[in-house]
């Protein structure tokens, strides 16, 4: 971090690089895949900016927000897996921040949400059910993501727009990073299982 901030001084940028560096060196994001260059998308151009409202800070199991409040809630809930889902929740605060980008430069706004933490729930009776209930969230959010990218497809028939090459890309890299959540949680919860089958 001080070499970060050794060779960007006057930058205002140093937290989001450090962030950026963070989740990269964790174990909850899929590496293999890169978030796309979104200077190239723009407004107007085949991929509206409020289909990205609901999986952004939408109140739903499947929006980013929701997630981030899950995982960060459940965290101070759960001590002994608490780990795990801060971890997630690191990763889910960048899918936040580059869908708000993207959406900004898709010409939306993000500055209003519609949002009531109170639609989250995060107390459950045991740690193996917050995990099974964040297993099926995740694969919710996926299939979310994934119909997402074929209606982005099926606006453009003919031929894919830039903005939506790039919506795709960055869809893809988050979907990637949720399976990613999926294989840890499901780990998770063989682990929580055992544990719990002792306790019993």
């Amino acid at each position: 971090m001080k070499t970060i901030l050794l060779h960007n001084p006057a930058k205002q940028d140093n937290v989001e690089i450090m962030a950026d560096a963070l989740v990269e060196s964790m174990r909850y994001a899929d590496h293999a895949i890169d978030y796309p260059d979104i200077s190239k998308a723009k407004a107007d151009d085949g991929v509206p900016a409020e289909w990205f409202y609901k999986v952004y800070s939408g109140i739903t199991g499947t929006s980013e927000l929701t997630a981030i409040i899950q995982y960060t809630q459940q965290r101070m809930l759960f001590e002994n897996i608490g780990e795990t889902f801060l971890g997630i929740a690191f990763v889910e605060m960048k899918h936040f921040d580059r869908l708000g980008d993207f959406i900004g430069q898709l010409g939306g706004r993000v500055n209003t949400p519609k949002y009531s933490s109170s639609a989250v729930t995060v107390e459950y009776e045991s740690a193996a059910e917050a995990v099974r209930v964040n297993i099926q969230a995740e694969k919710d959010t996926i299939a979310a993501y994934q119909q997402l990218i074929e209606r982005i497809r099926k606006n453009n028939p003919e031929k894919l727009t830039q903005s939506a090459t790039v919506a795709i890309q960055l869809l893809n890299k988050i979907v990637s990073d949720e399976r990613v959540h999926v294989r840890i949680l499901s780990e998770l919860a063989q682990s929580v299982a055992a544990e719990e089958g002792k306790e019993a």
